[in-house]
């Protein structure tokens, strides 16, 4: 008698979590401090002591906003995924395998290679969740020992590319508005260039550059041709400010503990508030030696801003799902 895939997932998981959420989910929480320094470098202008490269020409700038899939691409080389696996590619199956039905991925695996069965076995083999203090230490020491600081052969050609134009685009613009706005770049533009003017602000905020757009030059000059006052203002305001949202420790890391929350949705599993802090605790223990991560709120308070925060894009958002507090 067959089985369906989320049956035989659950068999090859046992009571454990799957391998690939639990790795990603140390990764997103590890990620923290590095994605706070990172954005209030290149949005909030935090003065360094090595200054990013230069933005490339304008006209190639806008282009990037349509050229997601190209950044994505560039985004795994640099961090030392191999070329020929293709990531947009790759993030697209990943997309489709909860939507798959018993016969598709039967089909999808009678064509895979023994080293592609063991790996897609691994994805969903059931490991403890959050991980014991060694187990994160390994994978703690697996992620740094893949970071492009770490060799000087890759220091260079990281160096390379991140003066690349989908390098430059992904760390000022698309990570610091996923991150700040809960929005893709793409769609942003499109609703300020459709006469959204909250959009319009948020993106003017985010990326002074996006007035080299016609569309975006001809939306702001008929504002200020006949515009009402309150909407010149709003935009000579987003001109000169940065983003609203407030960027704080305890605000990203509720949000990334609310970002793995709606991941385990994916995996078909579920994950409760407390064992999320856990993780970020644990995380802390490893790299400090202290017991508790001073940015992550009390229990109450830290459950409630993680539900508030399940508002990542194109992850599951139904109140009704496996999350459990």
């Amino acid at each position: 008698m067959s089985i369906s895939p989320d049956e035989a997932f659950k068999l090859l998981r046992n009571s454990g979590q799957p391998w690939l959420f639990v790795i990603l989910a140390v990764q997103i929480a590890s990620s923290a401090d590095w994605l706070r320094d990172l954005i209030r470098i290149t949005v909030l202008g935090k003065k360094q002591l090595n200054p990013l490269p230069s933005r490339p020409p304008l006209s190639q700038w806008i282009k990037m906003y349509r050229n997601h899939r190209k950044m994505q691409n560039a985004v795994a080389i640099a961090d030392g995924i191999p070329e020929e696996l293709n990531a947009s590619d790759t993030l697209d199956l990943l997309r489709q395998i909860p939507q798959m039905d018993h016969d598709e991925i039967k089909e999808v695996i009678t064509q895979c290679t023994e080293e592609e069965k063991r790996a897609i076995v691994r994805i969903f083999m059931g490991v403890p969740f959050p991980p014991d203090e060694p187990t994160l230490r390994t994978y703690l020491d697996e992620l740094d020992s893949t970071s492009v600081l770490e060799n000087s052969e890759e220091e260079r050609g990281f160096d390379a590319a991140i003066g690349t134009p989908e390098l430059q685009y992904f760390i000022r613009v698309w990570l610091p508005c996923w991150v700040l706005y809960r929005e893709y770049p793409p769609l942003l533009l499109r609703s300020a260039r459709l006469g959204d003017i909250g959009a319009l602000d948020r993106l003017l905020r985010l990326d002074k550059y996006i007035i080299g757009d016609p569309v975006i030059a001809r939306r702001m000059s008929n504002i200020y041709a006949t515009g009402t006052t309150s909407q010149r203002t709003q935009i000579t305001s987003a001109l000169g400010g940065k983003p609203k949202p407030r960027l704080t420790d305890k605000a990203l890391r509720s949000g990334l503990g609310a970002l793995i929350s709606q991941l385990a949705y994916v995996f078909k599993t579920s994950v409760t508030a407390p064992q999320i802090e856990e993780l970020f605790n644990r995380i802390e223990q490893v790299r400090t030696g202290r017991l508790h991560d001073p940015a992550v709120p009390t229990a109450e308070t830290w459950s409630k801003a993680v539900r508030r925060q399940r508002n990542w894009p194109s992850l599951p958002t139904d109140p009704d799902s496996n999350f459990s507090f």
